[in-house]
């Protein structure tokens, strides 16, 4: 499904080792990363100067993940205008990193991705086995709209 929207505006929660491979995959799209840890960010940036990564600092740790399941209005993220005016074809959720109480979960990254995506978007969800991001895509995705997990990896294509 990918390789049919190329070049595309893809969106990535979080900024990797694999980021460069994501880049050269939508050559002549627009690739924005959004990663919270900011020396991580200067030191891929650093070694890849050509990446296109925001830095947002999440204001949510992990173990609030059931006080705000059921208040969006404390989930949605302070994100640049460009950001919300762009017509996301792909949104990867992948970050924050989600595995300690006291760090950012994916609550955010999965409300916000989903109130950025729009009919035909394709979603894709990572560590889907873990209970936070299974919760949230459940509270927050359509089922209809659930296409296929492949190991810990959910995909969504956005039908409404």
């Amino acid at each position: 499904r990918f390789e049919k929207k190329r070049p595309c505006n893809f969106l990535i929660f979080g900024v990797g080792n694999d980021s460069v491979v994501w880049e050269i995959t939508n050559l002549r799209g627009y690739t924005l990363f959004i990663e919270d840890d900011e020396e991580w960010s200067k030191k891929i940036q650093h070694e890849y100067p050509a990446l296109n990564v925001l830095f947002h600092n999440y204001n949510t740790e992990q173990r609030e993940w059931k006080k705000l399941i059921n208040r969006p209005d404390g989930l949605l993220m302070k994100l640049p205008d460009n950001v919300w005016e762009r017509q996301w074809d792909v949104i990867l959720v992948d970050a924050p990193a989600g595995y300690e109480p006291e760090l950012p979960g994916r609550m955010q990254s999965i409300y916000t991705a989903r109130q950025l995506a729009s009919i035909g978007t394709d979603v894709f969800v990572h560590d889907i086995d873990r209970e936070i991001e299974l919760s949230y895509c459940n509270r927050f995705f359509s089922f209809k709209d659930h296409v296929i997990d492949v190991q810990r990896l959910r995909h969504y294509r956005i039908s409404t």
